[in-house]
């Protein structure tokens, strides 16, 4: 009779082990909004996270674009250390972009598009008064040459 209890025990804990693995695989993971409007606020955000573990603010003021600048001076260092890697530049390219973006959107309006006709796919031009910049090459830019694409 204890042989066949334990069996059914094992069987019950089996069974409820399958539907949990099976529960947490089929979970749905957040997900990034599809909207350059709604995601490159967030990477600006992750780039003022960013700033403050290291005793930077960034405050979406004007000024603080020239704090940007001394944190990507750093990556750049990194970056000729081989310190940081092509996804890292990345990155922060697209974090910092987004930062600059939204200095300039919060303080003359615009909005951000994901792509464009001359700069290509994925190129998230912000458009604002009568123009369009590109924020997050800017940055990318200035990770890779140094002070000669400063962004201040």
């Amino acid at each position: 009779m204890t042989t066949q209890r334990t069996l059914i025990i094992v069987v019950v804990l089996v069974i409820a082990a399958l539907v949990a693995v099976r529960i947490l695989l089929h979970r749905r993971k957040p997900s990034i909004p599809d909207d350059p409007n709604a995601f490159m606020p967030l990477f600006a955000a992750e780039a003022a996270k960013y700033a403050a573990a290291r005793g930077v603010t960034l405050d979406y003021a004007p000024e603080s674009v020239e704090r940007v600048e001394s944190l990507l001076a750093d990556l750049h260092r990194s970056r000729a250390e081989g310190r940081l890697s092509d996804r890292d530049l990345n990155l922060h390219a697209h974090q910092f972009g987004a930062y600059v973006g939204e200095v300039l959107r919060r303080q003359y309006g615009g909005h951000w598009t994901e792509d464009h006709g001359v700069a290509g796919p994925k190129s998230f031009p912000i458009h604002w008064k009568d123009g369009q910049s590109f924020p997050v090459a800017w940055c990318g830019k200035r990770i890779l040459n140094g002070d000669e694409d400063n962004v201040w």
